[in-house]
């Protein structure tokens, strides 16, 4: 999920993939819950909540969703963007 730096960013630093998605694939975002502390039953497919701003990574219940924020949250923006 490492982003490319722009053009213009050459002398600025590029931006890190944020480790709680360095070993996760594209189909894991869509079938598990994004929180990697998920301990609970994961619901199948449209049955995860989306994240609200990007709408790229999926939760199996707010709980989750507002306990990864903090790690989701860089990423969640630069996808906004």
């Amino acid at each position: 999920l490492a982003l490319p730096r722009p053009a213009d960013a050459a002398d600025g630093p590029a931006f890190q993939t944020p480790t709680a998605y360095s070993s996760v694939n594209c189909t894991d975002l869509r079938t598990r819950c994004a929180n990697p502390q998920c301990e609970g039953p994961v619901p199948a497919g449209p049955a995860l909540r989306r994240c609200g701003g990007c709408r790229t990574v999926r939760y199996c219940s707010g709980a989750c969703q507002k306990v990864h924020w903090p790690q989701h949250k860089a990423l969640c923006k630069v996808i906004v963007a």
